[in-house]
Parts: C-alpha cells; sequence; structure tokens
C-alpha cells in the first residue's frame, strides 16, 4: 500500500459523488503538483491530529502528551475527550490505515476514529483549520464508513462527527449527521463504487463545482474555464427588466455562482503566475513586488514610550498606541526610528508598466 491512493478519502467530495470531478484522480496523477515547503498551519494541523490521537489511546489522560502551543493541546483535548466519550476501548480504531475495497482497490486512507456504540457507528474527523466543514453529506467520512462497515459488524446507523476547535458556529465546535445504514448502502456507497469506477476508466470526464476550490489543477482545467467564462458572460448582462421574485433569486444564485467559479480560477492562475516568477521564468505583465505588514514598533513597548517621552510626547494612556495612531504626535524623523512595516513575501501585481513607472519615477 503507498502513500497516496489514487483514489484519497480527503478528496472524495471531489470525485466521489455523481455531482462530482471524476477526471480528478487522473488529473492529478498526470500533472504531480509541484514539491512545496509544508505551512506552518499544516504542522499544526498534524501536531494537533498526533496529540489527538496520543491522548485517545491514553483514555483522554491529558498529561499522556503535551503540545508547546496551548491552542493545538487544547483542541487536542476536546477532541479526545468527545471521541473517548462515544465508544468504549475495546470497539474503536485510531488512526488506522485501510483499504476501502468495497468502494475500490484503489481507494485507502486513514481515518482518525471509528468506532461502534450499541448498534452505531461512529466517524469523527478532527478539522483543525478555520473553514466550517459541514457533516451532512461528508464524503471523506462516508468513505471512511465504507471502510469501516467490513470491522464492524451488526450496525443499523451511521453518525458523522466534524470536530472543528477553532471554528466558531452556533451549535459548538462539532457538527454531527446521522444516517440509516440502508440510507448509505443505496445512497451513499452506491454513488461512491460508481464514481470510483468512473475514475478509473478512460471516460472520466471533469466536472465544475463548489469542489474547485479545493483542486490544484482549476488554473488548466478546460471544464473550470469555460464554466467560468460562462458564468462570467451571465453575470455580465444587464437585466433590462423587473424581474419577479423568483427570477430574482435564480439570478442572483447565478451571480453568486459566477462569483465563486472566477475565484476558484483566479487563486490557481495567481498560484501558478507566482511559482513561475520564482523560478525565474518571465510572465507577460506580471511581476512580483515585496508585501509588507501594518506598522508595528521596532523595540519592546516600555522603550518606545521611554524615547517618545524624551521628546514630550505620551503615548502611553489608555494603553499603548499604535505606531500609526502615534503617527500625528511623534515626529517622523522618531517614527521612522521606531517603527516599521516587516516584509511578509511577495504579491503579485498585474500591471508591469505601473510598477515600473513608481521604480524609476
Amino acid at each position: 500500500m503507498s502513500a497516496h491512493a489514487f483514489l484519497p478519502p480527503s478528496s472524495a467530495h471531489i470525485w466521489g459523488h455523481r455531482r462530482g470531478c471524476q477526471a480528478w484522480p487522473a488529473l492529478m496523477r498526470d500533472n504531480p503538483p509541484d514539491d512545496v515547503p509544508e505551512t506552518q498551519d499544516q504542522r499544526d494541523g498534524h501536531e494537533a491530529h498526533s496529540v489527538g490521537a496520543a491522548l485517545i489511546l491514553g483514555d483522554g489522560s491529558a498529561n499522556k502528551v503535551c503540545s508547546d502551543n496551548p491552542e493545538i493541546q487544547e483542541a487536542a483535548e476536546l477532541y479526545a475527550a468527545y471521541c473517548t466519550s462515544l465508544v468504549t476501548r475495546d470497539n474503536r480504531s485510531v488512526e488506522w490505515k485501510l483499504r476501502i475495497t468495497s468502494v475500490h482497490e484503489k481507494n485507502w486512507g486513514t481515518p482518525d476514529f471509528l468506532g461502534v456504540s450499541n448498534d452505531t457507528l461512529h466517524v469523527v474527523d478532527l478539522k483543525y483549520g478555520m473553514r466550517e466543514i459541514s457533516a451532512f453529506e461528508n464524503w471523506q467520512c462516508l468513505d471512511y464508513a465504507a471502510a469501516a462497515i467490513g470491522f464492524f459488524p451488526g450496525i443499523k446507523k451511521i453518525k458523522i462527527h466534524i470536530v472543528q476547535p477553532r471554528v466558531y458556529r452556533s451549535g459548538g465546535p462539532i457538527d454531527t449527521w446521522e444516517l440509516s445504514f440502508s440510507d448509505f448502502i443505496d445512497n451513499y456507497l452506491t454513488q461512491l463504487k460508481e464514481s470510483a469506477d468512473i475514475a478509473t476508466s478512460s471516460g472520466a470526464q471533469t466536472r465544475t463545482g463548489k469542489h474547485c476550490r479545493d483542486c490544484v489543477m482549476r488554473y488548466k482545467c478546460r471544464a473550470a474555464l469555460n464554466a467560468g467564462a460562462a458564468l462570467f458572460e451571465v453575470a455580465c448582462e444587464p437585466v433590462t427588466f423587473e424581474p419577479d421574485a423568483e427570477s430574482l433569486g435564480l439570478y442572483y444564485s447565478l451571480v453568486r455562482r459566477a462569483s465563486e467559479q472566477i475565484g476558484y480560477i483566479l487563486k490557481g492562475v495567481e498560484g501558478e503566475i507566482t511559482a513561475r516568477l520564482k523560478s525565474g521564468e518571465k510572465v507577460s505583465g506580471c511581476a512580483l513586488e515585496p508585501a509588507y505588514g501594518r506598522l508595528t514598533w521596532r523595540y519592546p513597548v516600555e522603550e518606545v514610550i521611554e524615547l517618545a517621552n524624551a521628546f514630550g510626547v505620551d503615548i502611553s494612556k489608555p494603553g499603548v498606541k499604535t505606531p500609526t495612531q502615534a503617527k500625528k504626535e511623534l515626529p517622523v524623523e522618531l517614527l521612522v526610528k521606531l517603527a516599521h512595516r516587516p516584509l511578509n513575501g511577495l504579491k503579485l501585481n498585474n500591471n508591469i508598466n505601473d510598477l515600473a513607472r513608481r521604480i524609476f519615477s
């Protein structure tokens, strides 16, 4: 079993259902993304998962494993406590890599947590990111459920739990969805199997949808580009009559859909252009320029207050002022010495003539 499946559960929301894009797995195989360094957010997510798994295996004891990051520790404790409250120690699996042969031989993955209590299969997925994820028809978890049904007989219900400690939804950090076993078999497992068969065939086709948001191939996908262009035309077409309520609602949906689709394509194109520019390749009309953060103090707050007092300016009450707030009170030459805008990386500029004018004028 290799590290990465051709049909990964984490992307089942793209390939795994009838409204999805069954050509995506082959596109990713034939166009592997460039190796990029792991981001801090990704490292934090991996740490939250590893700490949470260790806490579960220690029956939720926070004394077994601790993270130096209190936010990660808190998230892992919440996740571990929730999982251990669902099932007993003997009826669970934690971070087991499983083949999902009930869907396809090229489908495998590592569920965060699976367990059975009475006749209910619990599929729990920890999401440490900030984007809200719904448990309803969560295809990643449905794919994991397909892996579990062979290990846990007698299941009558399946309950999906999405644990998001850093997402503040009205109902709390945990979202759940329950369905009957028969509903899962008849409606969802059937779709996963059908989609997997299509995805592994020569007839797989690209299809646009909300899944384009997570697809790194959207900048070169003909379906995404065509959909974006068509929706753009719809959105830009002026309304020359007063629509009724139903038509207005439909038009609003189309415009929103157009905005989302163009956003997906734009993000992909910007990523590709940025990568090419960083590698030294020229892209017509585009350049990278420094991206600076907001004005911050260069020195500890106590030193800044003391230096400002030497010039007869009190920036300490109520609370120390930000550099921007102190602009009107501090002499320019002092402000330049005390504050600066840190470099936050590079940003894409799409007007090379304007950039050259600003550099050389």
